[in-house]
């Protein structure tokens, strides 16, 4: 398959690496990175083996050919951008798969493409760019994708198969979900309580959260509350989750997620869709998330401060 990668940074990078030590033909979207990929490759240091690749790099979308996939792993802050990169990329039959963080991404994305055209997805990865033209991974790397809209269901629902099983070849376990709402939902679960939790508490790694009582506690609250609001907005995710996530943090020791760098770096942060939009969703179908509505308070102090 031909891929595009439109935010090929630590996670971008990282999956479009692995499809194309796996034979497939993948254009890589840069910005500051560009320079250093066209010169000296990119490079993916992985408990999965380590990765050197000349790769297609581009400054420009319209430099890149049409594909059968682009895969979105912008943040959610630039999506803006995606009104002019994504149609140079389209073909009648090309699909957006959403890796973006959040509630709101895919709504972005089939304002410009279609809502026929929209696959969202998760990515289950702990990694960060190293030098210019690395990828350090870490740990995990799951990915989760389905047909988001009702608009094109069958087909979307086919192409998410066929991508899971595409992505599994290349060495990512890939899960295919007839509901991307779940898909979306269901990283929230992780995101609400642990990447929010670290800037609630004050900027700190995921392993100062899990690693104390009152902290878990309030942890747990939130995650009953994503699924509560999850429910209502129409996925149904697991009520096991919550407690996979807890133990599976518990051994990710002193992890900073994404957001969290972002803060320490003085970048914008992912606040309006990971935690304001799934609070207006769940507030909007009636429910009050007190726990939610505590959290994106103590946010807002840690980031205002």
């Amino acid at each position: 398959m031909r891929f595009a990668i439109v935010g090929a940074g630590a996670v971008g990078g990282y999956y479009g690496a692995r499809l194309q030590a796996a034979g497939h033909e993948v254009h890589f979207l840069y910005n500051s990175e560009y320079e250093a990929v066209s010169r000296d490759g990119l490079r993916v240091k992985s408990p999965g083996g380590d990765l050197h690749l000349q790769v297609k790099a581009y400054r420009n979308a319209a430099d890149i050919p049409c594909v059968d996939v682009v895969l979105v792993a912008l943040k959610a802050t630039q999506s803006e951008l995606l009104s002019s990169m994504l149609p140079p990329l389209m073909r009648e039959d090309t699909y957006v798969y959403c890796l973006q963080n959040g509630l709101g991404n895919e709504e972005i994305i089939a304002s410009t493409v279609g809502e026929t055209r929209v696959l969202a997805g998760a990515a289950f990865i702990c990694s960060e760019r190293g030098e210019p033209g690395e990828v350090i991974h870490y740990t995990e790397g799951r990915l989760a994708v389905g047909p988001y809209f009702e608009a094109g269901r069958e087909a979307a629902w086919e192409m998410s198969q066929r991508l899971a099983t595409v992505f599994k070849e290349a060495g990512v376990p890939c899960k295919a979900n007839p509901s991307g709402r779940a898909v979306k939902w269901g990283k929230l679960v992780w995101n609400v309580p642990f990447s929010g939790g670290s800037l609630y508490h004050g900027g700190v790694p995921v392993d100062r959260i899990s690693g104390n009582q009152e902290r878990e506690a309030f942890a747990l609250s939130l995650m009953e509350e994503v699924l509560a609001a999850a429910a209502l907005d129409g996925a149904e995710i697991d009520a096991r989750l919550p407690g996979q996530n807890l133990s599976a943090t518990r051994g990710m020791g002193a992890y900073k997620p994404s957001i969290l760098v972002d803060f320490e770096k003085g970048r914008p942060m992912e606040i309006d869709c990971l935690f304001r939009e799934p609070l207006r969703r769940g507030n909007a179908a009636g429910l009050a998330l007190p726990a939610m509505t505590k959290l994106l308070r103590g946010i807002l102090e840690v980031v205002e401060a």
